[in-house]
């Protein structure tokens, strides 16, 4: 009896879900492909195909509101009733309808087609690390190398040692051997801005032909509120993978309105990776740089900023005529224990009392770097002195402005 009910009530069913067809057709009766049917009440979709007919399964029984839509066309409603309408197709002959769109008002402002600027905010939502976290939203620049005293800089796929890279203004981007002793173990902590300029530009000074990235640190004055007189941060972070860690510490003390220092210490003490397979040898490392800097900033137009950085890395590198880019480390390959040590000092003055003829700015620098492989006896020192001078002038002829920038470099 039970079983009787149940079959029973299953051709009940089958009777009431019914099938609802059709086309959509333009107003010259061809088909359209695309269009949207939908019964309204009971919120079922579908599409037409090529041939402009669409199809429903399972559709109970009712008077339903039918609608067809299609960009481009003005849109058709027809009321059907379910069982009737389901032996035969709707036809929904849709009529081309124009639409006209609001107009759109574009904004913005003038700057440099072939410059960016990254930020000292970004740098911190991105919790920059290293020189990969720092141009991880710049396409132009690219970073190559593994540990961070090796990485070099690509502009628009333009090695380092060919564009002029500063810090400061102390222009960096020269390696000592297998691109160590560059401008890679920079603590993005430090930085206020970073520059990316891609164009030639002369005005960047020598190098700036295949174009430029700058550097600048913060100062004090960017460390400690405005409200307090010191300020500053700690920051550490463990490394599971390495079994390593790195802590920072910047400090930062306003001595009078006009002047401040600011003072920093980072390490970097990592272990050899751990995988699944085991430990990857050859990949510890140990980092650590020492940052100080002296700003007078807005004393009377004048800004004065000295600073010094001290840049040291350690570890078992592989060492041979394919240079850094050996693949992977393992244990068959050689490796000798290297100390890489960067050190730079920095003298920038800038003089804007706000006339058109006169925005001077000074740098003067003083770089020290050495690579002593331990293992191999062999000891690389470079030493650099250098600076720049130029004045950037303005001259506005009716609606024309003209900038002038005059300088040695």
């Amino acid at each position: 009896m039970l079983f009787s009910f149940l079959f029973l009530l299953s051709v009940f069913q089958v009777v009431q879900a019914q099938e609802l067809k059709g086309t959509v057709l333009d107003d010259e009766k061809k088909p359209i492909h695309g269009a949207y049917v939908k019964i309204e009440s009971l919120d079922l979709v579908t599409a037409t195909d090529s041939f402009g007919v669409f199809y429903f399964s399972n559709v109970r029984d009712g008077e339903f509101k039918v609608k067809a839509t299609h960009i481009g066309y003005a849109s058709q409603t027809k009321t059907v009733t379910i069982p009737s309408a389901s032996d035969k197709a709707i036809v929904f002959t849709l009529k081309f309808s124009s639409t006209e769109l609001s107009d759109i008002f574009l904004f913005g402002s003038s700057t440099k087609s072939n410059s960016n600027r990254i930020t000292k905010e970004y740098l911190e939502l991105a919790q920059a690390i290293d020189l990969k976290d720092i141009f991880l939203g710049e396409p132009s620049v690219t970073v190559g190398g593994g540990s961070a005293n090796a990485q070099r800089l690509y502009l628009r796929g333009i090695e380092g040692s060919n564009l002029n890279i500063t810090i400061d203004g102390a222009k960096q981007g020269r390696s000592l051997f297998q691109h160590r002793g560059n401008a890679g173990n920079l603590d993005a902590a430090l930085l206020k801005q970073v520059e990316v300029s891609t164009g030639a530009d002369a005005t960047q000074g020598v190098g700036g032909l295949g174009g430029s990235i700058a550097f600048e640190t913060v100062d004090a004055q960017d460390v400690v509120a405005p409200s307090n007189f010191i300020g500053g941060k700690v920051m550490v972070g463990l490394l599971g993978v390495s079994n390593g860690y790195n802590a920072r510490a910047i400090f930062g003390a306003k001595l009078s309105r006009n002047l401040g220092i600011v003072v920093s210490a980072a390490t970097d003490d990592q272990e050899n990776y751990r995988t699944k397979s085991g430990l990857i040898p050859n990949t510890a490392v140990k980092n650590q740089n020492y940052f100080a800097k002296m700003s007078l900033l807005d004393y009377r137009h004048h800004n004065l900023r000295l600073s010094s950085t001290l840049n040291q890395g350690s570890g078992y590198y592989i060492s041979g005529g394919a240079g850094s880019d050996m693949g992977i480390p393992s244990d068959t390959l050689a490796t000798q224990y290297q100390v890489t040590s960067r050190s730079s000092y920095t003298l920038d003055y800038r003089f804007a009392p706000g006339y058109r003829w006169l925005s001077l700015k000074a740098n003067a620098y003083y770089n020290h770097r050495n690579l002593d492989n331990e293992d191999s006896g062999i000891d690389v020192t470079s030493n650099n002195i250098g600076g720049t001078l130029k004045n950037e002038l303005s001259v506005d002829c009716d609606k024309l402005k003209n900038n002038f920038t005059t300088g040695t470099a």
